[in-house]
């Protein structure tokens, strides 16, 4: 019979629907430039949700008169929710292991406070608007991601198995021909407005991820789902006219489905601005009339959906959706020592290994209810409570924390007079329009790549401390204006977002650029002024960059490129104030963290100079560009001191530099890469 309603049968032609949705997925997180639109796998995840579970209410009620809804969640229960706990059970406890034991930097940039209120949400499902508080993008190319940030796509679907069902009985309440009507009405509303919705929200040159995760931006694609299963509910048969209409339509359809997840992402992965005006409504159509052609059995695109390998990665399609993101987050090159096809060989057999375990021991017992009664009321209490606890132990600090950060802390106080303090040179100060005061104090937005973002707590503390400064962390790693495509739009944010009087900006990112195009790159500079005065800030101040020697530059030559680039930043940005005086400032402030102007790992205490070479404490990171918590403080101590000279607030209560910042989240995930040790020799 040729039929398009599920009726109860397993064919498998949908989970080869379901294997292309996971492939494209998986192509596009490894990067690769042949799957830019690879992430429309999550919108024909989408519609197929909609399809089915709407099917499947639709026929419950046709054969039993009713739907039991109580036996319906427990059976999407049953589905994901045991898988969901282990990946996320397994993610901690690498936290834990990674960070405790591990010598890579792979769990460094990771905010385990993020992290935690991220798992929290993931467990309840809430993960995508969790992420849109967070402001957690899904396109930075260069922000350190969350292990768990691809949970908002089941956060959403979950969302509707929630709500839809109470939709679809109240529709079904009403006579055979009106529940059809409303229910094709509905459906097309739901998409409408959904669609409508992300266009208006959509800004172009703005980073989108807020309609990316929204549930009201995406109900689209399952509401056309959806729409398919009431335009085919009790219609087993496909009438001819359709049907020959399928046979041209759908290898169209799936040509051109094929081409957008080819093509509709910039180079970055970004998707084309027409996505969001539109294109993802298409997208969706193309997916429902591919569905619709391959339940057919003389389906002439059916027979390749049905082949057994491609069958096979269908039936699995949920483990490798799961396992595929912790993976290629975690499983990095830093950390493993690969690259190129040995890497991604690693990687796509990590995950095929979790992904059979996770089906043939988690997925298949519980769903088939292989455990007895008894037993499971034992064991599925127990399952939850040891994902809260592995949670509650993989974002704790004070789990990894060491006592020696404190003594270290403590030895490397700033000095009375701070070094890297002042040598402002007559700078033009920056004026705010208001009298800063405790309870008008003045807000301090931190921008810049790892440098701002892993030193951040540090930064923060220093410059609150003088009790009449607000400030804010919203550094991230890699962030610069010539890697960021949305700089503009991120400046504008942070200062918006924090009501920011003042930007503090450093980024050794723009090394590059500013070396090779100085004259282009100080314009660059002037832009970004002019953003954040635009969005409400009265000037940028940059920081100086420190120098680096960075654990890759392993030649002469790369090393002076590195250094010459460090060189090329700090002049560009020196030469600000002279160019816009009054709306920018320099700091001059790496000296705190640098032996005599050079770099080194390790420098005597501030306040015992002559401290003998081997007592020295490490200050740098072993990768050579990051600093440890007693360079955190070094580097923080002169921003605040010219802070205060500048505008006039006080100077950093004493002991600011052991208030605690040093339990912050990025801070103890970093102490795995500042070992106890002194300098050579």
């Amino acid at each position: 019979m040729s039929g398009w309603s599920v009726r109860g049968r397993h064919l498998p032609a949908l989970d080869g629907i379901r294997a292309l949705a996971v492939l494209a997925v998986l192509a596009y997180h490894l990067g690769f430039g042949w799957a830019r639109g690879g992430y429309l796998g999550v919108d024909l995840f989408f519609v197929l949700s909609g399809f089915l579970i709407t099917s499947l209410l639709l026929e419950e009620h046709e054969d039993k008169g009713t739907i039991q809804l109580g036996k319906f969640w427990g059976r999407r229960a049953r589905r994901l929710l045991p898988a969901l706990f282990v990946m996320v059970t397994l993610v901690m406890l690498y936290v834990v292991a990674e960070g405790r034991y591990g010598q890579s930097d792979v769990v460094a940039a990771i905010d385990l406070h993020q992290l935690r209120s991220l798992a929290a949400a993931t467990l309840l499902y809430v993960a995508n608007w969790e992420l849109i508080i967070q402001q957690h993008s899904y396109f930075a190319q260069f922000s350190a991601p969350s292990p768990l940030q691809h949970t908002w796509s089941l956060a959403i679907e979950e969302q509707f198995y929630l709500v839809w069902p109470f939709v679809t009985v109240a529709l079904l309440a009403k006579g055979l021909r009106e529940r059809r009507r409303l229910g094709i009405a509905v459906s097309v509303g739901i998409a409408a407005v959904s669609t409508a919705l992300m266009a208006y929200l959509f800004v172009p040159g703005a980073d989108p991820s807020r309609v990316y995760y929204g549930t009201d931006t995406r109900l689209g694609d399952l509401a056309v789902g959806a729409l398919l299963a009431w335009m085919t509910a009790r219609r087993p048969e496909t009438p001819e006219r359709l049907a020959r209409a399928l046979r041209l339509g759908a290898p169209l359809a799936l040509v051109g489905l094929l081409a957008l997840m080819a093509t509709a992402g910039d180079a970055n992965g970004v998707p084309m601005n027409f996505m969001f005006e539109g294109g993802f409504l298409v997208a969706s159509v193309l997916c429902a009339i591919v569905i619709a052609d391959v339940r057919r059995e003389d389906s002439v695109i059916a027979h390749g959906f049905r082949w057994r390998p491609v069958v096979a990665i269908g039936l699995v399609s949920y483990g490798v959706y799961l396992y595929h993101w912790p993976v290629i987050v975690l499983f990095t090159g830093a950390r493993t020592g690969l690259s190129g096809a040995a890497l991604l060989a690693g990687r796509l057999g990590l995950i095929a290994t979790l992904v059979v375990a996770s089906y043939y021991l988690i997925e298949l017992p519980v769903r088939r209810q292989w455990l007895p009664r008894p037993v499971r009321l034992v064991v599925y209490p127990l399952g939850v409570a040891v994902t809260v606890a592995a949670v509650l132990a993989g974002t704790t600090p004070s789990f990894v924390i060491h006592a020696r950060v404190r003594a270290s802390l403590l030895r490397y106080a700033p000095a009375a007079v701070v070094v890297g303090a002042g040598g402002l040179g007559g700078q033009a100060p920056i004026r705010v329009t208001h009298a800063i005061s405790r309870a008008d104090p003045l807000r301090v937005v931190l921008v810049g790549d790892s440098m701002v973002g892993l030193s951040g707590p540090g930064m923060v503390a220093a410059l609150e401390a003088t009790g009449e400064v607000r400030a804010f962390n919203y550094g991230f790693p890699g962030w610069g204006t010539s890697q960021d495509p949305y700089w503009r739009g991120y400046v504008r944010h942070a200062v918006t977002a924090t009501r920011a009087d003042v930007v503090m900006l450093t980024t050794g990112w723009d090394g590059s650029i500013a070396l090779q195009h100085p004259a282009a790159y100080r314009q660059r500079l002037a832009e970004l002024i002019g953003v954040a005065r635009a969005a409400g800030a009265a000037g940028v101040v940059f920081l100086q960059y420190p120098k680096t020697h960075p654990y890759y530059d392993i030649t002469p030559a790369s090393l002076a490129t590195t250094a010459a680039q460090v060189a090329a930043w700090n002049a560009d940005a020196a030469a600000m104030p002279g160019l816009d005086p009054g709306h920018a400032m320099f700091f001059p402030i790496a000296a705190g963290v640098e032996l005599h102007g050079q770099f080194s790992a390790w420098i005597p205490p501030p306040r015992d100079p002559g401290a003998p070479r081997y007592t020295w404490d490490r200050v740098r990171r072993v990768d050579g560009v990051h600093l440890c918590a007693p360079g955190i403080a070094l580097y923080a101590a002169p921003i605040a001191a010219d802070a205060a000279q500048v505008w006039h607030v006080p100077e950093p209560r004493p002991g600011w530099w052991v208030n605690g910042w040093q339990r912050a989240p990025k801070i103890v995930a970093g102490e795995q890469f500042c070992p106890a040790d002194h300098p050579p020799g």
